[in-house]
């Protein structure tokens, strides 16, 4: 999940063909880089599919730099059930692409924590 993004920009796709399948999201819609229900809908499916059970505590975002070429950066605090909590971050040229990396980031820290 962490290399999503980057698969993405190389239109490569690495998720369950048969979860974007049910979801209805295209690998074009993936590719494009575009934010939408759909594409929160895989990654719904895959965080339970995978087991990856945790909450949104905080979400910020904010510019990298001035003018129509600063990239945005977002930041999510997340929280695991057994209280144990982290913070995924990413950043893109797009804010919904910055909040998408800033998903699968949590969504890898979480997974990555000792199961206790």
């Amino acid at each position: 999940l962490r290399a999503f993004p980057v698969h993405a920009r190389r239109t490569q796709c690495y998720l369950p063909h048969e979860v974007l399948i049910s979801c209805g999201v295209s690998l074009d819609e993936i590719y494009a880089g575009t934010d939408s229900e759909s594409l929160h809908a895989v990654l719904a499916t895959v965080r339970e599919t995978y087991g990856l059970d945790f909450e949104v505590l905080d979400y910020s975002e904010h510019a990298l730099g001035q003018g129509a070429d600063a990239r945005a950066a977002a930041y999510i605090q997340w929280a695991l059930p057994d209280g144990r909590s982290g913070w995924g971050a990413g950043i893109d040229e797009d804010v919904a692409a910055a909040s998408v990396r800033a998903i699968l980031s949590s969504a890898n820290g979480a997974a990555a924590l000792p199961v206790t």
